[in-house]
C-alpha cells in the first residue's frame, strides 16, 4: 500500500467526519481500500492472496466453499489480465518526434541555487534552436 492512498484515506476522513480522530475511522478505510478491484488485474487485494474477499464485521454471506483454484493459476490469471490492460494504453517504445537543423525546441533551462524548490514556471523554459543533431546509427 502507497502512503499517498492512507493520506486520502485520512483526508476524506477528515472531511467527511470532522469531529472525530483520525485512527477511529482509519482501520475502516484501510478495509476498503483492500477490498477495491484493481483495475489492472480485475481482482481485489485480499483474492489475490487469498482466493476470496475478506469479509467485514456484520456480513453474513455464506462462503462458496473451499477455494477452486491455487495461489500460482490465480497470480498467472491477474498477470494475464494486467498484459491485457497494458496492451491497451501502453505503446511499445517512445514517441519518435523528428527534428531538422533550424528547428525551434523547447528545452527545460533548470539553474538552482542550494535547496531552492524546482520551478515549473514558464521562466525556467527557453526556446533553443537546433543547430547540431545527434543520432545514432
Amino acid at each position: 500500500m502507497r502512503n499517498q492512498e492512507i493520506k486520502k484515506i485520512l483526508r476524506i476522513t477528515r472531511q467527511t467526519f470532522p469531529g472525530l480522530p483520525w485512527d477511529h475511522r482509519l482501520t475502516r478505510g484501510l478495509f476498503n481500500l483492500r477490498q477495491r478491484r484493481n483495475a489492472a488485474t480485475g481482482e481485489t487485494p485480499s483474492h489475490l492472496l487469498l482466493g476470496f474477499d475478506l469479509r467485514g464485521p456484520g456480513d453474513w454471506e455464506w462462503d462458496d466453499g473451499p477455494v477452486q483454484e491455487s495461489t500460482s493459476e490465480r497470480h498467472e490469471e491477474a498477470r494475464n489480465q494486467q498484459r491485457r490492460y497494458r496492451e491497451r494504453y501502453i505503446r511499445p517504445g517512445p514517441p519518435l518526434t523528428k527534428f531538422q537543423l533550424g528547428d525551434l525546441v523547447l528545452v527545460r533551462h533548470h539553474t538552482r541555487r542550494g535547496f531552492e524548490h524546482e520551478r515549473s514556471d514558464p521562466a525556467c523554459r527557453r526556446t533553443n534552436i537546433i543547430i547540431l543533431y545527434w543520432y545514432r546509427s
